[in-house]
């Protein structure tokens, strides 16, 4: 039961300042992305990108760009060779993450090192052809995360909210088009965890491809983590024989029972709009992502690949079953966890699965009408 509860208590550290702002409920957001617009199909292979079937050389270049007046830091990697290149951004999951996306606790599990998720990610596409733009996340101040560097004025100044971050998200690739090489037309939303939320949210045309997407709001994973956190701890003294270490985990069970009952009461206050926070966030923070969830979920874009896993502790079980019905036919199940790890092949490393499968279907012929 170590690891249980650390997703739920990164969520908590990572974003307490979300609702600093006084913002109301986040209004709809058009992403400043006008150059696109949706047009109303979904579960389309994504466009004939041209993908390198040789590993190619690949530079990596610093690179920064404003969003909503805060300067954000980041890299482009970018292959070697002339000519108009495919290009893409990845967008984080929730917390305060850096560019390499590191990962190493999770909900329910530990893996044995860190695993730079993003980077292993962009470095695959790299050398496959990609012009790949990984950026530090607007709450990754100093110590807030592994190899968080902004100042903590950006987390002062008040603006780190979900609505915010899709001005970041809606920013970066603004930026990535602006980069000399890149062929605007053949450019890939990847979105990790709440980072898949704000790619289908960007009022955008462009392919996405989300990684272990939540089809549920905040406030029901939070309290799905605690229920699950129960049903481990419920199993775990079924098996064993009264004890001084069984004692202890029945004040834990009391403990659990009682933040759930806690999470029931003040997530339905914060649904009605009633004053009050949740793990230091308020509540038009929380309204903020909820805002979010329910614009990614009703966006419904021509091109996307959703990625879920069967070893994914953090998500209810069902959560394959939504994404199945939003976008029937594109969603693979591969064995990994959140961290897109196979832990039973290599629990050191990005399964080499989520590379080949999102390659193939960047690859495959544009079948949209």
């Amino acid at each position: 039961m170590k690891y249980t509860f650390l997703i739920l208590v990164a969520l908590l550290a990572g974003c307490a300042s979300l609702g600093s702002t006084g913002d109301k409920a986040a209004p709809e957001q058009t992403a400043n992305e006008n150059d696109d617009t949706h047009t109303g199909g979904v579960g389309l292979p994504a466009t004939n990108f041209k993908v390198e079937t040789a590993a190619v050389e690949f530079l990596s270049e610093k690179t920064t760009f404003v969003s909503d007046g805060v300067e954000l830091q980041g890299e482009l990697l970018k292959p070697a060779g002339a000519g108009a290149r495919p290009a893409a951004v990845i967008f984080h999951d929730i917390g305060p993450l850096n560019r390499d996306g590191i990962f190493k606790s999770l909900f329910a599990q530990e893996l044995p090192v860190e695993v730079a998720v993003y980077r292993s990610i962009a470095e695959e596409l790299a050398g496959r052809g990609f012009v790949v733009l990984l950026y530090d996340k607007r709450s990754c101040v100093t110590d807030a995360g592994v190899g968080c560097r902004y100042p903590q004025s950006h987390w002062e100044k008040g603006t780190h909210n979900a609505s915010h971050l899709l001005k970041d998200a809606a920013a970066a690739v603004a930026h990535l088009k602006s980069v000399e090489g890149v062929d605007k037309d053949k450019l890939l939303l990847i979105g990790h965890g709440q980072g898949a939320e704000l790619a289908l949210a960007l009022n955008s045309n462009l392919p996405r491809v989300l990684l272990t997407p939540s089809a549920y709001p905040m406030d029901e994973l939070v309290m799905h983590q605690t229920e699950s956190s129960l049903d481990m701890l419920n199993n775990a003294l079924a098996s064993m024989a009264s004890s001084a270490e069984t004692d202890e985990m029945q004040k834990r069970k009391a403990e659990l029972e009682a933040a759930l009952k806690a999470q029931q009461t003040t997530f339905a206050q914060i649904r009605k709009g009633e004053n009050t926070e949740f793990g230091g966030i308020s509540v038009d923070g929380w309204r903020a992502y909820f805002a979010l969830h329910d614009k990614a979920l009703k966006a419904k874009p021509n091109q996307v690949l959703v990625i879920v896993g069967s070893e994914d502790l953090s998500l209810p079980d069902d959560n394959e079953l939504v994404w199945e019905q939003i976008y029937n036919g594109n969603v693979k199940e591969l064995e990994i966890n959140h961290a897109l790890v196979d832990i039973d092949k290599d629990a050191a490393a990005v399964s080499p699965e989520v590379f080949t499968t999102i390659l193939e279907w960047v690859a495959s012929p544009d079948t949209a009408p």
